[in-house]
């Protein structure tokens, strides 16, 4: 029965570690959200980062402007 489990266990931490692999971005980027097309006040930003984890506050529209903050 020990034996299953520990070989149940180490079977979860592969799968669980190549789905991480797998999801884990390559770059991070920042986006900003304007009001309107005059791209002067800002309603908002996503930010995804190199943990894959997003951020993100307030608005999303049509109009925003993209930063690649580079490679993870």
């Amino acid at each position: 029965m020990a034996k299953r489990i520990r070989v149940f266990v180490l079977a979860m931490m592969l799968v669980v570690g190549a789905v991480s692999l797998v999801a884990a971005p390559d770059h991070a980027f920042y986006v900003t959200y304007y009001t309107d097309d005059t791209y002067t006040v800002e309603c908002g930003y996503y930010y995804y980062t190199c943990f894959g984890s997003p951020v993100h506050s307030g608005c999303r529209t049509a109009y925003y402007d993209y930063e690649d903050d580079g490679p993870c």
